[in-house]
């Protein structure tokens, strides 16, 4: 049994996917467990696929987030960002 789990990897090993995004959106890790396996992991071993699109869908809303504020910087920081990201 995996040790260094939360709720989401929970809502994705036991199909869950509406509580999945509730709980990433009020704030839940995503981290991987001690045996290296994440919530997406779960989800597509079992063949969840209602739960990993959830996952997925959620992933791309994070990104959204996190990238439309960087485009109206001028395009040399964004690339900047991303070098410096790619490298971290």
């Amino acid at each position: 049994m995996p040790y260094r789990i939360n709720t989401l990897h929970l809502y994705s090993y036991f199909n869950h996917p509406n509580q999945f995004k509730l709980s990433l959106e009020g704030g839940g890790s995503l981290f991987n467990t001690n045996f290296g396996e994440n919530a997406l992991s779960f989800a597509v071993k079992k063949q969840f696929s209602s739960c990993v699109s959830a996952i997925v869908s959620s992933f791309g809303k994070l990104l959204k987030e996190i990238l439309m504020p960087l485009i109206s910087y001028p395009t040399i920081a964004l690339l900047g960002l991303i070098s410096l990201a790619i490298l971290l």
